[in-house]
């Protein structure tokens, strides 16, 4: 996005952010309250985050990954945000947006160009990147994909899409191209494929992702056919200004960050609005105070209870809990 472009997108949000809409209005069909308890601010021993834009949880390891994005740094932490590792620096990553993490501790980056995703062993060590090739007709010379979004499936098969041609691409491990889906919007279906900025993957298998296009939020199943569509660019609660990143927990709840209405929102597997939480709670603290956000650009989710967002211009990452709706003992009593 142009500087001129962002500056009025933002000046849009600005009109457009909720300043006190944190839990209000969540179903009972909710099961959670989200509580915000810690935030990350920079690495060890580089220095406070600039931009971090993509975050990542490993479960089998319990660590967040953190593409601290202007400072062309992946920083490794402890589930409860304590710096562990920093490895990259612009000589190594020029803008890494996205993370995901495979077997052994195996690191994926998108960053540059988005031409290759780089590879890095869970030292930090370079391996070789992989890239995508393809064709659009037989004979004709092959082209690298560009890579707007990516997500990995537990068996290394990869959903990514291709920017130039608009398609969806299931890819094997190797980034083989197995399926390609979308060449050609489906308006009667609702299925858009304008420009993919997050793809998620439920526990199973359900495809996630945001476009920019008339609705925001895609629900595909595991093999690539279009379920639902959901939200508009509109006001409401539910809907959004910019959607920008997007994770499921291991319940199947989606929640999807606003970057533009600094927050997060919450639905079922059918799109029904479960709940909310971010925003901005006063004009004094501005989207930074605990429990506020500051631009969002993307989040993870631990199966224990945790809720990682990235802050881009909040230059933090924060972390909420998830906790019983109701409290766990009788009134007046402790809710942990």
């Amino acid at each position: 996005m142009s500087p001129a472009l962002l500056c009025a997108a933002l000046l849009c949000a600005a009109l457009l952010s909720p300043t006190a809409l944190a839990q209000d209005g969540r179903s009972p069909d909710y099961p959670y309250r989200i509580v915000p308890v810690d935030a990350v601010r920079g690495h060890l021993l580089e220095g406070a985050f600039r931009e971090p834009m993509g975050v990542c949880y490993d479960a089998e390891a319990d660590e967040l990954l953190v593409a601290d994005t202007k400072n062309g740094l992946i920083g490794i932490f402890r589930g409860d945000g304590l710096p562990t590792f920093t490895f990259g620096g612009p000589a190594i990553l020029s803008d890494p947006t996205m993370i995901e993490v495979g077997k052994e501790g195996t690191i994926y980056v998108l960053a540059g160009d988005r031409l290759r995703i780089q590879v890095f062993n869970y030292r930090g060590e370079a391996q070789a990147p992989l890239e995508c090739a393809r064709t659009a007709k037989a004979g004709e010379p092959t082209r690298t994909v560009r890579i707007g979004a990516m997500a990995r499936r537990p068996d290394g098969a990869w959903w990514l899409f291709d920017s130039d041609a608009h398609e969806l691409l299931l890819c094997d491990e190797a980034l083989g191209v197995r399926t390609a889906i979308g060449a050609v919007p489906n308006k009667e279906k609702g299925l858009h494929l304008e420009s993919v900025s997050d793809i998620s993957l439920a526990p199973d298998g359900t495809v996630a992702l945001i476009d920019l296009s008339a609705t925001p939020v895609q629900i595909l199943d595991a093999a690539g056919k279009f379920l639902r569509g959901f939200g508009k660019r509109d006001i409401g609660v539910e809907n959004f200004t910019m959607a920008a990143g997007l994770a499921f927990d291991e319940l199947g709840f989606l929640y999807v960050v606003d970057l533009l209405r600094h927050d997060v929102k919450v639905f079922d597997r059918e799109g029904r609005f479960m709940s909310v939480f971010g925003g901005w709670f006063s004009p004094e603290t501005a989207g930074r105070g605990p429990g506020e956000l500051l631009y969002p650009a993307d989040i993870a989710i631990s199966p224990h209870g945790r809720i990682y967002v990235a802050e881009r211009f909040g230059q933090r990452v924060q972390i909420f809990d998830r906790l019983p709706a109701e409290p766990a003992t009788g009134p007046g009593g402790s809710r942990r």
